[in-house]
């Protein structure tokens, strides 16, 4: 739910400037999820001891590091693909201005000769 209330924020910044709420509803907001959050992985955390023992809570927080790695990585790529397709979009401009202007120089120089 929160995370979702992120991206809309995100996708609509005008929006959360012109209807937002009081500044303490979203940080009581904020700081129940946060607490929520920290209790849940602490029942996940007693449960795994309880199933699989320190060797599977062990297993689950290398996964967890393995997910956030990947998607750090995810979206760094994503972050590279997005420059490069600006970059080129840029070059293409840039050549098509040049290939517009070489044309009329051209142009110019075969009707004076």
């Amino acid at each position: 739910m929160y995370a979702s209330q992120r991206h809309q924020k995100q996708k609509n910044p005008f929006k959360t400037l012109v209807f937002s709420g009081s500044v303490e509803a979203e940080a009581a907001q904020m700081f129940a999820a946060k607490k929520r959050v920290e209790q849940q992985r602490k029942e996940l955390i007693t449960l795994l001891k309880y199933a699989y023992g320190n060797e599977g809570v062990a297993e689950y927080r290398q996964c967890v590091k393995d997910v956030t790695e990947q998607r750090q990585r995810e979206v760094y790529a994503q972050q590279e693909a997005k420059d490069a397709a600006v970059k080129a979009t840029w070059i293409a401009i840039l050549i098509g201005i040049a290939g517009w202007l070489i044309s009329i120089i051209v142009k110019a120089v075969m009707n004076k000769g």
